[in-house]
């Protein structure tokens, strides 16, 4: 074969080679290649369902439902999830804050009406645990004005939480039939949770953000959330135990600088302006009132968080800056504040950036009974602070601003708190730290959304408000039952927070006088931080302290703390009950052994208890009636011990003896005895009872 050929025919087989190799292309018709395309697109779409289904079965990961019910004697109750603010931090996070404990029927009586307070740590009521919180306080001016009617007010606040978080809530706690919404909020949106300076921001843009909280609710995204976080910890310098050693203001907080009209700031400005107006149009759309305040803040005993100069700055500059200040600082010493002000503008002229400048300012200005401009150059060191916690002068405008285009009253909450203040000017007189009220300033600021209430014709025409009926300050305290144990624990909160960062001195609001009471007072505050002790039991264990000190009045006082915040709980009114027999008080010992038989019906302690109230109080029916009831149920549940029941059996015998009914009283002083045959009392009686003819 020539060569020729040979080339010819491997030329040939290559060509049959490379055509046998060439994918057949299959032609579909164009409703098999849109029945192809569903496919492709469904069954991702099935997986992810499945997914879901499959985590919610098996109950994975956290429960941030918003409110979570539960049946109680056929009625349901909606309680707020105290661990709802999941949904907006990491979860490997240890100190993600509760939601306060807060509980409402869902089936609204007729003539209830129902308030929910939004907002961050101060509608919380930090640093104080319930009874002194704005919320808790306006529903005790609020029960004494109007005794017959049935208000409900919930304490929704969070700490470190802004408006995208009360927005989310908003939307849901729409379907709960509220009546008013009390709104506080502004100071975390910054370095709230998903702020822009936050440590849990997830991105600038606000349609983003509102899809990631609505991604939050599901379980598929919460195994993802799980997954990148478990990658985050392996990585992360800092393990859960540091976290757990730094306050919640210095774990949300990633960048700490954000100056005035920086990019950041005015991000955070913008969508906390839509936010607060989608939050009032919600609400409004439902038909639920809406009250606005304006934000306050420590102003006058709060030095800026931050300190920094002007990027032209030179370090020679920096340190001619420094002398002159600390030239400004001896001055105000030695109470020479024109001087001090002198100084404070030579230092201006190197570098008017720092934000003490306009604070020390103030200091001198006040102290020449300047008090205007003093007011000025407080508000601008708050501005010009970069560490933002406490919310800008621009803030209130924004909520003016809402407020009006909306057509909903605010409060002004600086004139409310100014008269209260030295100088009228806000200042540590009504508060704990650099923005959370004490008692006092929680009070005022109660009473502000109260007046606000009646301006607006809310609950009643403003006319037809019964002030007659309004109390003091000290009485509301008294119906408020904020105790020391109330006060040592927001004293030992707030000493935690201020030593460390970005204070610069611990702050103490309530000196240990090194007595017994107040070491146990302390001790047990710092027990109930460790966990060791429930906030009840805290409760529970000063009120033993007082009655071994025969102080009846304080640990009734206690007890009533405890009411207020767990109305359904029966157990602290049994308590108080006896409590007011010892004092011979029967009329308010029957009030309250009535209310633990409201929310116990299926125990016996409060049946038992009624039945020997009524015994002493020679109401013999009711008290054979009450001890039978309360015999029969433990019969069914065993819950006394013998010797209550025998005690049960003992106070049975002595009503039937009294009604006369000899041989009933025979029949219950032998099964008492039978219980406890050491008890000679009982001896006795059944021996007086076999010698009646």
């Amino acid at each position: 074969m020539s060569n020729k050929n040979r080339k010819e025919d491997s030329t040939r087989a290559r060509k049959v080679k490379k055509s046998s190799l060439k994918p057949v292309e299959i032609k579909l018709s164009k409703k098999k290649q849109i029945l192809f395309s569903m496919i492709m697109i469904i069954i991702p779409i099935i997986f992810l369902i499945g997914l879901e289904l499959i985590l919610r079965a098996f109950n994975y990961g956290n429960n941030v439902d918003l409110i979570i019910k539960r049946k109680i004697d056929n009625e349901t109750y909606c309680y707020v999830n105290k661990k709802v603010a999941r949904r907006f931090f990491s979860y490997q996070d240890s100190g993600v804050p509760d939601a306060k404990l807060s509980v409402f029927p869902e089936k609204k009586e007729g003539n209830a009406y129902r308030i929910f307070c939004m907002g961050g740590s101060t509608t919380a009521g930090f640093p104080y645990q319930f009874n002194a919180t704005f919320p808790s306080l306006v529903k005790d001016r609020l029960d004494n004005l109007f005794p017959d009617k049935e208000i409900e007010v919930i304490n929704m606040g969070i700490s470190a939480i802004n408006s995208y978080s009360v927005l989310d809530f908003t939307k849901e706690l729409v379907k709960y039939d509220p009546d008013l919404f009390l709104i506080y909020m502004g100071h975390n949106e910054f370095y709230g949770a998903l702020g822009v300076g936050s440590t849990q921001q997830i991105g600038q843009n606000r349609s983003w953000v509102l899809f990631y909280m609505k991604l939050q609710k599901s379980k598929t995204f919460q195994m993802l959330h799980d997954f990148v976080s478990w990658l985050k910890r392996s990585v992360s310098d800092h393990s859960a135990t540091q976290n757990r050693n730094r306050t919640l203001m210095q774990q949300v907080v990633k960048d700490q600088v954000i100056e005035l009209n920086s990019k950041e700031y005015d991000i955070a400005k913008g969508y906390f302006k839509e936010n607060l107006r989608e939050i009032v149009q919600i609400a409004k759309k439902r038909n639920a009132r809406v009250i606005l305040s304006t934000l306050v803040s420590n102003l006058s005993d709060q030095e800026p968080f931050s300190h920094y100069f002007s990027e032209l700055t030179t370090d020679f500059q920096k340190e001619e800056w420094n002398e002159v200040y600390k030239q400004g600082i001896q001055y105000e010493s030695q109470q020479k504040f024109g001087d001090a002000l002198k100084a404070y503008r030579t230092a201006a002229l190197i570098d008017k950036k720092p934000p003490v400048l306009h604070f020390r300012r103030g200091k001198c200005l006040q102290a020449l009974r300047q008090i205007d401009p003093a007011k000025s150059e407080f508000k601008l060191a708050k501005d010009h602070d970069a560490i933002r916690f406490r919310a800008s002068e621009e803030f209130n405008e924004i909520i003016r601003e809402i407020a009006y285009t909306e057509a909903v009253p605010v409060i002004d909450m600086e004139k409310i708190f100014e008269p209260y203040c030295r100088d009228f000017i806000l200042g540590r007189a009504l508060f704990t730290d650099h923005l959370h009220p004490n008692f006092p300033g929680y009070f005022w600021m109660a009473k502000g959304f109260v007046d606000a209430m009646s301006q607006n014709d809310i609950l009643v025409p403003k006319d037809e408000w019964p002030w007659q009926r309004d109390k003091k300050m000290k009485e509301y305290r008294e119906i408020a039952a904020v105790t020391d144990l109330e006060q040592e624990i927001a004293n030992q909160r707030i000493r935690r927070l201020t030593s460390q960062w970005p204070y610069k001195q611990e702050i103490v609001l309530r000196k240990n006088s090194g007595n017994e009471y107040d070491k146990l007072i302390e001790t047990t505050a710092r027990d109930f931080f460790a966990m060791k002790l429930g906030w009840n039991e805290a409760h529970y264990k000063i009120a033993d302290y007082f009655i071994k000190n025969e102080q009846i009045d304080r640990a009734i006082n206690e007890y009533q703390a405890v009411i207020k915040v767990t109305p359904y709980n029966y157990f602290p009114y049994i308590e108080l009950g006896d409590l007011y027999m010892r004092k011979n008080e029967l009329d308010s010992a029957e009030k309250v052994f009535k209310d633990a038989l409201q929310y116990s019906p299926h125990l016996p302690y409060a049946y038992a208890k009624l039945g020997m109230l009524y015994y002493f109080m020679h109401k013999r029916d009711q008290s054979v009636e009450k001890l039978e009831s309360a015999i029969r149920i433990n019969n069914l549940n065993r819950k006394f011990t013998n010797n209550e029941l025998a005690i049960a059996y003992y106070i049975l015998s002595m009503a039937y003896g009294e009604k006369g009914e000899i041989e009933k009283a025979k029949e219950m002083i032998n099964k008492s005895i039978q219980l406890n045959p050491n008890d000679q009392k009982a001896k006795y009686v059944l021996e007086t009872l076999n010698n009646v003819n």
